[in-house]
């Protein structure tokens, strides 16, 4: 069985639920060792911790040097270890990470990183683009998606190799509203263009009901807003929503809205704003995936809702979850041994 090493550099909160499902997948066919900081995922636990103090930065330039010291404390680490077969880091700094990257392929395992949130940071920043492109071309670059993959050969034109590995997206149980007295809308972010939400609630009906995730309280008396749910109370009003809408201000570009994953995992229609994520997945998915702009007003979406083709609706869905399954998402990653 081959042995993998999979590090999380950053382990930010956010990436909890990727790193189960991908070691959950992992652990089905390798051997794996992990550093990470101490809550890199829910139910799994790093077999080497990375320590607190790396994770403390009061600036952009201390962030770095932290960064640095990091990836420093790691390499000594792994020098003590066996040789693994593949190290794969889960997330990793750019500019930290280039400036190091000659040294960790130095450790004799081939090593592959994934980009979350690294590739639309390249649009933003020259410097950034620039030392993107000096990450050690031995490195393997891992992206989610097709068009990503295209966008680092075609655009930054890298000369590592590109391997799209898709981000894991769970079957959830079917549940389908049957409810038709009333609509529940599920807006299941605090990253939301405020104004649209409070557009859209204050011209909806009363048989139109939100559940939001907000730090603010709605003065009306169809919505409940709360900052926070527990994974029961999550899961529960994303099943029982008729469907989810996602106007977020964060683009995700270049990069997986794992929101948008759930809605597939739930079988609910999603409506949120353009990007090129949105883009892609509204051009293979239309029945799933609705783009709306902040002109777009409550009733063209119960509209367009009204009018989505279920059967296609399934068949779309399925069609998503098998191409986002464990078994394929384990054939892109033996792909790193050819």
């Amino acid at each position: 069985m081959k042995k993998i090493l999979y590090i999380d550099l950053l382990s930010p909160t956010g990436h909890q639920k990727f790193n189960e499902l991908t070691l959950k997948a992992l652990l089905k066919s390798f051997e794996v060792t992990t550093i990470a900081k101490h809550n890199f995922a829910k139910t799994f636990s790093p077999d080497i911790t990375i320590p607190d103090v790396f994770f403390t930065n009061y600036n952009k330039i201390h962030y770095r040097i932290v960064e640095i010291k990091k990836i420093n404390w790691v390499i000594n680490k792994v020098k003590k270890l066996e040789t693994f077969d593949l190290m794969i880091f889960s997330s990793y700094e750019t500019i930290s990470f280039s400036i190091k990257s000659r040294e960790l392929g130095k450790l004799g395992s081939k090593i592959a990183i994934f980009n979350h949130n690294n590739l639309d940071e390249l649009d933003n920043s020259k410097i950034k683009k620039t030392i993107f492109k000096k990450i050690n071309t031995n490195i393997i670059q891992l992206v989610f998606e097709d068009y990503m993959k295209k966008y680092l050969l075609d655009n930054i034109k890298v000369k590592n190799k590109v391997i799209v590995v898709p981000h894991i997206v769970e079957d959830m149980k079917y549940i389908s509203n049957s409810d038709n007295s009333s609509l529940k809308i599920f807006i299941p972010s605090k990253n939301y263009n405020f104004h649209y939400i409070n557009e859209l609630i204050n011209n909806s009906n009363n048989n139109v009901h939100f559940t939001i995730k907000s730090e603010f309280e709605f003065n009306t008396g169809n919505v409940i807003s709360k900052p926070y749910f527990n994974q029961n109370e999550y899961e529960a009003i994303f099943g029982d929503a008729n469907f989810i809408i996602l106007p977020l201000n964060v683009k995700y570009n270049y990069r997986i809205s794992n929101l948008i994953n759930e809605c597939f995992s739930f079988s609910k229609p999603c409506f949120t704003f353009n990007s090129k994520l949105t883009q892609y997945l509204n051009h293979l998915y239309p029945e799933v995936v609705h783009i709306i702009h902040d002109k777009t007003n409550i009733k063209k979406i119960i509209k367009e809702y009204e009018n989505i083709n279920n059967q296609i609706f399934k068949i779309e869905r399925e069609r998503f979850l098998k191409e986002h399954s464990e078994s394929i998402f384990l054939n892109k990653i033996s792909e790193i041994f050819d």
